[in-house]
């Protein structure tokens, strides 16, 4: 029963998913770019520092110091990158980038491209046909109209529970398929190591059968 239970429990966090689109992410694009553009301007003003004030020591010091700079600098890049893709996951860089100029493409298309979480793109495009497709002149002519954009239209379609339950149901009985398909690939491995080893040991039985009558016959 308890087993039951956990199979109905939620896959995806949708209220989650929707207030990450709901991120102004003109804002945050522009915030992270200046953000880069003054850490390498401050990292060029040290460099010349150390550049001016390692002019009066000498070159053995100034290359210690280049070291520093560097491994200081290397550490602070992944620092930051990870930051950044924390902040601004490539999901979301790909939305503001790619989701432009869509307004003539197929809309549930441009869904499918850049707005399915990745590893879910089978089962959102599934529900969201079922749901939606019947729709697709109606969504591009206000694609067209530029009254809203294809995220904001993409918060709101995804705003509905029946459609949320549909897909996490979707995900969860495939799930089952493929535990199911796992057990059976499963299986059957076991199934053939065990005929390979019986067959290997009936070889063995054979051969050492053969040795005992060869040599038996000498006697």
């Amino acid at each position: 029963m308890e087993k039951n239970n956990n199979l109905k429990k939620e896959v995806i966090d949708f209220d989650n998913e929707i207030n990450k689109l709901k991120t102004n992410l003109p804002l945050l694009e522009k915030t992270l770019n200046i953000f880069t553009y003054v850490s390498l301007l401050i990292s060029v003003i040290i460099f010349f520092s150390i550049v001016y004030i390692d002019n009066f020591v000498g070159i053995s010091v100034f290359f210690e110091h280049l070291l520093y700079f560097a491994i200081g600098n290397m550490i602070y890049a992944f620092i930051f990158g990870k930051f950044f893709d924390l902040i601004y996951p490539k999901r979301l860089r790909e939305i503001q980038r790619n989701t432009k100029n869509t307004d003539k493409q197929d809309v549930l298309n441009v869904f499918h491209n850049y707005f399915y979480p990745k590893e879910y793109k089978k089962e959102f495009e599934k529900i969201f046909e079922k749901y939606y497709r019947k729709d697709e002149e109606k969504f591009r002519e206000w694609l067209m109209s530029k009254e809203i954009t294809p995220k904001e239209l993409y918060i709101k379609l995804i705003d509905d529970k029946a459609l949320q339950k549909d897909i996490n149901e979707e995900i969860l009985k495939n799930n089952i398929i493929l535990l199911s398909e796992n057990s059976e690939k499963i299986d059957k491995e076991k199934r053939e190591e065990i005929k390979k080893k019986k067959e290997q040991e009936e070889k063995s039985l054979k051969v050492r059968k053969d040795i005992e009558e060869y040599f038996g016959n000498r006697n």
